[in-house]
């Protein structure tokens, strides 16, 4: 599939501090507090003497900031930042399968011999950060949205087919 947008409703949900009763900020890496938006009065503390000053430890605070700040995030928003592309390339379904010579299977006293593997879900190709960029299940009414789904599994069956 390609060329559709997937809202990474788990990112935001693990940046935010919406309905965060044990104050869990910035579980995502890329929110580190080397990275995002900062309050000056997060490293100047007390130490801030003058609204004149402000502004330029907002500046120093903030000089290598690259993200916003989920913290002042406090209600669901969605936001452009967790949009994601969502196209993939996926082995779905594969089944490979090796039926035994007749002349072989003659001296054994066997009609029919077949080997077979099959496997699902094998590999998925994608730049989405999510599990499954497939989603579209957690209700009929929200498409696109990933929240906190659980990956597809992956299944193997090997098996052989006999017949006397």
């Amino acid at each position: 599939m390609y060329g559709f947008d997937v809202n990474n409703a788990t990112r935001y949900t693990l940046s935010s501090f919406e309905g965060n009763v044990n104050n869990y900020f910035n579980i995502l890496p890329e929110f580190s507090s080397d990275k995002r938006w900062r309050y000056a009065d997060d490293i100047y503390g007390d130490r801030m003497v003058s609204n004149a000053n402000y502004l330029t430890q907002y500046q120093e605070v903030n000089a290598n900031a690259t993200i916003f700040n989920p913290v002042d995030i406090g209600k669901k928003v969605t936001h452009s930042y967790f949009i994601e592309d969502g196209s993939f390339l996926r082995l779905q379904d594969v089944t490979l399968g090796y039926r035994l010579p007749q002349s072989l299977l003659n001296r054994m006293k066997i009609n029919n011999l077949r080997v077979f593997f099959s496997g699902y879900n094998l590999f998925l190709l994608t730049k989405y950060t999510g599990y499954d960029p497939e989603v579209d299940v957690q209700t009929s009414l929200t498409p696109g949205i990933d929240y906190n789904r659980y990956p597809r599994s992956r299944n193997f069956l090997a098996g052989i087919n006999i017949t006397f």
